[in-house]
C-alpha cells in the first residue's frame, strides 16, 4: 500500500529476521564435519525459517476480521501485531496469552544465540590478536570463552537499559546490513587475492552474485 519505496523499507527492516545465519557459521569450530554439516545447517535453517515466516504472515494478515485493512491494523499494533492478530481467532483471549508466552521464550532463545554469536566473534578477534588475550581464554569445564561471554552480555544489558528498544532495533538492522555488505566485499577480495587457499565451498556466479548482494544491501540500507 505504500508503494515501491515502502516495499524496500519493509525489506530492510525485515531482513534482520533472517540474519541469524552468521550464528550458524560462527559455530563452525564446534562442528565435527564442517565441510559437510555447515552447508546443511545453513540451508535447513533457512528452509525452516522461510516456511514459518510465510505461514505466520499469511495467518496474521488473513486472520484479521475488521472493517479496516488488515495490514493497517497490524501496523498500528507494532511489535504486538501477532498477538493482535490472534485476538480475532476463536479463543482469542487465550491465544493472545499463548502468543505472549511464546514470544517471551523466543526472546530468551534469541538472547542466548546472540550472546553465543557475540562471544565467538570476540574470541575470534582475540585469537587474531585484535582484542586482548583474555577474550580467547576457554574454561576447562565447558570449553567456553567465559570473559568474552561476560563482556558481550554486559554490553547488551547496557544498550537495553540506556537506549530505547526501537532505537536499538534500527541501529542493529543497519549495522547488520553493513556487516553482510562488507562480508561480500571481503569474500570477493580474498578469493581474488588468495586463490591458492583450499576452500570447501563454491560461490555460484562469482563475483556477480556477491556484487548483486552488495547492491541490494545498499538499496535496503538507504531507508534505514
Amino acid at each position: 500500500p505504500k508503494g515501491t519505496w515502502g516495499f524496500i523499507t519493509a525489506m530492510g527492516i525485515f531482513s534482520l529476521a533472517y540474519q541469524g545465519s552468521e550464528i550458524v557459521a560462527q559455530g563452525i569450530k564446534e562442528l565435527k564435519n564442517p565441510k559437510k554439516d555447515l552447508k546443511k545447517a545453513l540451508f535447513y535453517s533457512y528452509g525452516i525459517i522461510v516456511a514459518i515466516y510465510i505461514a505466520v504472515a499469511v495467518v496474521a494478515i488473513f486472520g484479521v476480521h475488521s472493517d479496516g485493512a488488515s495490514w493497517n491494523i497490524l501496523a498500528e499494533a507494532r511489535e504486538g501485531a501477532i498477538a493482535r492478530s490472534a485476538s480475532f481467532f476463536v479463543f482469542g483471549s487465550t491465544l493472545v496469552v499463548l502468543v505472549l508466552i511464546a514470544g517471551f521464550i523466543a526472546s530468551l532463545a534469541a538472547l542466548n544465540s546472540t550472546i553465543f554469536s557475540a562471544s565467538h566473534t570476540a574470541k575470534a578477534l582475540g585469537d587474531a590478536k585484535s582484542l586482548p588475550y583474555s577474550f580467547r581464554i576457554l574454561t576447562a569445564r565447558h570449553n567456553s570463552p567465559l570473559f568474552a561471554i561476560f563482556v558481550s552480555a554486559c554490553c547488551m544489558i547496557f544498550l537495553v537499559v540506556v537506549l530505547p528498544v526501537e532505537g536499538i532495533a534500527a541501529v542493529a538492522n543497519l549495522l547488520f546490513i553493513l556487516l553482510f555488505l562488507s562480508l561480500n566485499a571481503a569474500l570477493i577480495k580474498l578469493r581474488i587475492d588468495r586463490p591458492e587457499i583450499i576452500r570447501p565451498y563454491k560461490v555460484p556466479l562469482f563475483p556477480l552474485l556477491n556484487l548483486g548482494a552488495i547492491l541490494g544491501y545498499i538499496i535496503v540500507a538507504i531507508p534505514l
